[in-house]
């Protein structure tokens, strides 16, 4: 039997993470929904910084899908992160293009910003993952 190889995002549970519109950084949950509607957020790299919002301001990073051209399945963070980590593994100084982020990326749908936004929670996860795992950061963040 064939071991499965675990991929960088294979380490992250994307559905507890979580980006709120307005606010820079990934977050998660702190406390449940109040019947209001309202929730308390933590910081995800120092969990000092606390946010109460609104969960309609809340994205969940599991549900995050990129479009790719016609034909093409969707990509998710998963993918995007494990292509990241492979891109740096091999050439750690090169800036890397969007198809990396995404293959068969819709020029349409995938643009420039969005790269930077990954590029962003990607340097998040690996000073988080050098803090638990001894991870190398690999990556200067773009922020």
């Amino acid at each position: 039997m064939e071991k499965k190889v675990e991929r960088f995002g294979d380490q992250i549970n994307f559905n507890e993470l979580f980006r709120v519109k307005g606010k820079k950084g990934l977050f998660c949950t702190a406390s449940t929904v109040h019947k209001s509607g309202m929730i308390r957020m933590s910081g995800f790299l120092d969990f000092k910084s606390t946010a109460v919002v609104n969960q309609d301001k809340l994205i969940c990073l599991g549900h995050i899908l990129y479009s790719t051209e016609l034909g093409v399945e969707a990509v998710n963070l998963n993918d995007v992160f494990s292509n990241l980590f492979e891109f740096y593994e091999k050439s750690p100084e090169d800036v890397p293009g969007l198809a990396v982020f995404v293959p068969n990326y819709d020029p349409n749908e995938f643009k420039e910003r969005h790269a930077f936004q990954i590029l962003g929670w990607f340097n998040e996860f690996l000073t988080k993952m050098e803090e638990i795992n001894g991870y190398k950061e690999t990556t200067k963040s773009e922020d």
